[in-house]
């Protein structure tokens, strides 16, 4: 019955599954560190590159439980919350900076009337 067919073996024991992560991992680390060792010189390199995906199928095919790992949409979330904060920040920090500007213009103002007062 099984005479001249093929037949695929796949192996399911701990040591075997080991391997198998094994290889996985150095299929994906491997192009990594060259990805890496030439985006020192060449930056233009990493732009090829999705971190989303990176990260997901390296937690994905690692030995972690899932219920370690978030889902896309909560992982969307952190990063919308935290683009908000970056753009709050940025606006904090250029609003001190106008202040500190039309202070200053102020000062300036305020010296430039005593001198037309003084010079009276």
């Amino acid at each position: 019955m099984l005479q001249g067919a093929e037949l695929k073996i796949d192996y399911i024991g701990p040591m075997s599954q080991i391997q198998k992560r094994f290889y996985e991992m150095q299929s994906i680390d491997a192009p990594l560190e060259r990805l890496i060792k030439y985006g020192q010189f060449m930056p233009e390199v990493m732009d090829v590159l999705d971190p989303s995906e990176v990260g997901m199928r390296l937690v994905n095919e690692s030995s972690l439980p899932q219920s370690l790992i978030r889902d896309r949409k909560e992982v969307d979330a952190i990063r919308q919350q935290r683009a908000q904060m970056q753009q709050a920040r940025l606006q904090a920090e250029n609003a001190q900076r106008n202040s500190q500007a039309i202070k200053n213009l102020g000062d300036a103002d305020q010296q430039t009337l005593q001198q037309m007062m003084g010079g009276v």
